[in-house]
């Protein structure tokens, strides 16, 4: 999950590196503004995160990224 949709542009040396979402720490630091911006503001819009339409997470992607959160992100 975190490959295909968000560390292709937030690891080293991509246009988001400024906010790192690689290792655990990285997640443990920005889960809740993970879990905003991967969210739609409204039904039938698209959500801010993922950028690239190819990448678009899935409903039962964005449950399992708040199931981490719910987890403590072991």
């Amino acid at each position: 999950l975190n490959t295909v949709h968000c560390a292709r542009c937030h690891e080293p040396n991509r246009q988001a590196a400024y906010i790192p979402l690689v290792t655990a720490d990285d997640w443990r630091a920005r889960i809740d503004d993970v879990l905003r911006v991967i969210t739609p503001a409204a039904p039938g819009r698209r959500p801010r995160m993922p950028a690239d339409t190819q990448t678009a997470l899935s409903d039962e992607e964005r449950a399992l990224i708040a199931q981490w959160k719910e987890d403590g992100l072991p």
